[in-house]
């Protein structure tokens, strides 16, 4: 199982590689915290993201709300489709802004 991670390829943008579940978030939570500033416009491009289940989506709809608290926002670039039905399922699609991927 390839590792999951956070890599900064720009200001204020992130690529995420690696499989998006209930193993993997608890260390990607803790670097997001580091990496996400109050007032920040993050872009966030999942292209590289192996495997995704409901803690991915999690992990994404706690990002976007801790930057929303902190006037900011979470752009998310190549969502796999996996993570495109998770989100639909749970009617999380709209708060993650995926209405039109």
């Amino acid at each position: 199982m390839s590792e999951v991670g956070i890599q900064a390829v720009g200001d204020n943008q992130f690529v995420l590689s690696g499989p998006l579940s209930f193993t993997s978030v608890r260390g990607l939570w803790q670097r997001g915290q580091e990496l996400f500033h109050e007032g920040a416009a993050i872009h966030l491009d999942l292209k590289e993201v192996t495997h995704t289940d409901s803690a991915g989506l999690a992990l994404l709809v706690e990002w976007v709300c801790v930057l929303q608290r902190a006037k900011g926002r979470l752009e998310l670039r190549n969502v796999p489709q996996q993570l495109q039905v998770i989100a639909r399922t749970s009617r999380m699609d709209e708060l993650l802004n995926l209405n039109g991927s």
